[in-house]
This record gives C-alpha cells, structure tokens and sequence, in this order.
C-alpha cells in the first residue's frame, strides 16, 4: 500500500513538473527573447561599450535568473542600475524615498531614479546627466502593473525624456500586462498632470510597457528618442503570464494586483481600509466597526461582488487598535472584470448607505480627474462623466492602436 502511495507522489511531482516546464516556456520575455535583432546587436558591441539599467526585484527570467546578471553573462558592461519607487529590491513603501547603494552579488552601484519620493512632482525623477554622459544606452526592464497611477511607467517616461535629450537609445525589455485586454477610465486632465498621472493615458491602460514607450515616444514626449523595443516571442494578451516577484510591499501577489485595479482608488478615500500594511492588501474592503453598517449591507456588497465574479465574504480585522469589518475578495484570473465600473458601484453603494467620504490629497491626480469628485457633491453628472470618459478611450484607442505589439489587441470598456 505505501509502495502505491509513493508511486502515485511520484507521478503526481513528475506531472507537475511538466506542466511548471510546459507553462514557463510557453512564451518568451522580452530579457529571455536573445534572437530579437535589438537585443542581438546590444549584446553583439564590443568594449567599451556600457549601459544604465533601470530595474528592480521584477527583472527577472521564468527561470528566476535576473535581468542584470543575464546581460552581464552576455558581455554587457552595466556602470549604474537606476533604481524607481521602491528601490532596487522593491522593499521601500510606497512614496519613500529611495537611497542610492551597491548590488550585494555584482557590486555595481545603483542609482535612485525616484529622487526625494512622494512629492508626486516629476522634477527629481530623471536620469543623472553625468550618468548619461558615461553610459552608450540606458536599458528598461521592470514588470507594470497596468494601472497608469503606479509610477513604474513615468519612470519609463522620464528615462525616455532624458535619452532623448542626452541621444542615448533607450532599450526595453516587454513584459506582460496582468489586466490585459480591459482599457477602461478616465484620461489625465491637462492641470492633474504630476508622478502618478504622468501622461493623458487611461486609468487602466491594457497596454504593455513595450507598447505604451511607443505610444510616449510617438505621441507624449516632444522630440522622440532612439527607443528600441526587444518583444516578447509568441506571446499574446490571452495568456495568463507567470507571477515572477512582488511588484511592491502591497502588491505581493496576482490577487492583490487585480484588486488593485480598483481598490488602488478606493484606498484614497477615506474612511476604507483595503488591507495596505497587511498581506491582504488590495484584498479587503473594509470600514471601522464604529460604522455601523447592517448585516444585510455587507450581504448585498457581496452580491455585487457577484455580478463581477468576484467571490466576496465577511470577515475582520484589527489595525492600529481599531476593529474593522467587511469583505475579503476572491478574484477570477486575468481580472476580466471592467474595474472603473466597479469602483463607480462601489462609491456608489456606500453613498446610498450614508458613509461619509473624504478624499486623499492626491485622488484627483491619481484618478486623473476633477469631476468625479464633482459628482459626489452631486454637481456633475456621472452619466456625463462617463460619457466623456467613454470618447476619450476611443479617441486614445485610435492613437494607440500603431503601437500594439500583441493580439488581440486591448478593448474598450466603460
């Protein structure tokens, strides 16, 4: 019998491995794609001949290998890695400043590219100029989030800014986008423009980063860079891509990254708890005990949830000394629910309960918009609101669609 048993564990451990082997290989990133020509003539030059690398704890192989050690294998002489919000290995909360430091394993400086943190001023966040005058390019590879407030991508944007201005080439290594396919909420108001809004893309962007240095290079930036994209091979948006490395402190897994698509919003109202500071994070809505919302509130959140797929059910939790009470989610894989339709419903649902709401300081710029909060004063109409967002997506959409890379290509959904 336990000759069987162990057999069977065998099979089991043996089937899986296949299928870990199988799924790692179904597509290669951008770092892993060596035949892509950009990445054969970067690694092909001969000394002296060194690049800055921007990266963090996501640049890394489905084999686990980081980007910075692959490339330094491949005969690439890196001076500098330049670090974006979180540092190098993604530890820093968010709007910390990042300090500057040396690669324990490789020894090679690294460099803040976040400056003095959450001002969510732009100013600070470039590339040294005395780094781009020693280096022959300037190298992107980071995993996004897909959400166009987590500021990876204005990273992007200012390194493209910077290459331009110094006539450096930028490369950049793809990487997928969890919430691919869904491109949904409101553009960037002209004067909301700072870190966190860093250009008039969607809220949830359905784009790559290979695709969206495109768009900034086309369409953003006033005089474009020599920007090299290095794509993902047999890749397309319908995959469901291996989860590599927490992006950040709050966003540690797939599920927290799909709640952020909503919940990142959510958490800037006041007086919610999504979990942030917990491994939950971006996995719970919650509001203090001493709200007093009924039992029967919460059981009608969790059949909206419903309507998404999302499985929702009551729970609990003490932070700082308070009690706090609500729901922790379950979310489908590849978030294919419309998130800003959510987050709409969900305001909208405690409004209609009589939570009363206040808003972070930085909600418009990380919504992008003025007139949401225009409609919770009941002065603008959310049927306007959405009527506008709706043009803009389709007007942004038009532009965007030369710089698609991947089929299919991402949709509309408001």
């Amino acid at each position: 019998m336990g000759g069987h048993v162990l057999l069977r564990r065998i099979r089991v451990a043996a089937f899986t491995l296949c299928m870990q082997v199988v799924f790692v290989h179904a597509f290669q990133l951008g770092i892993e794609n060596d035949a892509d020509v950009h990445f054969s003539f970067l690694c092909s030059r001969k000394k002296p001949f060194s690049i800055g690398l921007i990266s963090n704890q996501t640049a890394r192989s489905q084999a686990g290998e980081r980007t910075v050690d692959i490339l330094q294998k491949k005969g690439l002489s890196i001076s500098h890695l330049l670090a974006p919000e979180h540092g190098f290995d993604g530890k820093a909360l968010a709007g910390k400043p990042v300090g500057n430091g040396k690669d324990e394993k490789t020894n090679i400086p690294i460099v803040s590219v976040y400056g003095a943190g959450g001002d969510h001023t732009i100013s600070g966040k470039r590339i040294n100029p005395d780094i781009l005058k020693n280096v022959n390019a300037i190298a992107y590879d980071i995993q996004d989030s897909g959400m166009r407030h987590y500021t990876y991508i204005s990273t992007m944007l200012c390194a493209l800014e910077s290459c331009s201005d110094a006539q450096k080439p930028l490369y950049i290594f793809d990487r997928p986008n969890f919430l691919c396919l869904n491109m949904e909420g409101p553009l960037v108001e002209s004067d909301l423009k700072s870190f966190i809004s860093i250009a008039s893309i969607p809220l949830r962007h359905g784009m790559t980063v290979g695709e969206l240095a495109r768009y900034f290079n086309q369409h953003v930036i006033a005089s474009p860079a020599e920007l090299h994209i290095i794509p993902m091979q047999g890749y397309t948006r319908a995959m469901r891509a291996p989860f590599l490395a927490e992006l950040s402190p709050n966003l540690l897994s797939e599920q927290s990254l799909y709640g952020y698509s909503f919940l990142g919003l959510l958490g800037e109202i006041r007086p919610f708890h999504v979990g942030v500071g917990t491994p939950l994070a971006f996995q719970v809505v919650m509001l203090p005990e001493s709200r007093g919302l009924k039992a029967s509130d919460w059981n009608d959140l969790i059949s909206l949830f419903a309507q998404y797929d999302i499985r929702a059910y009551k729970d609990r939790m003490m932070r700082n000394k308070t009690p706090y009470v609500g729901v922790r989610l379950l979310f489908p894989e590849k978030a294919p629910f419309a998130s800003f339709e959510l987050f709409l419903k969900l305001v909208s649902f405690f409004r209609t309960r009589n939570v009363d709401l206040s808003f972070s300081p930085v909600f418009d710029k990380a919504i992008g918009t003025k007139k949401f909060k225009e409609w919770c004063k009941k002065s603008y109409s959310l049927a306007k609101l959405i009527a506008e967002s709706r043009a803009q997506l389709q007007e942004f959409h038009k532009k965007a669609e030369g710089c698609f890379l991947y089929q299919p290509h991402p949709k509309i959904k408001t």
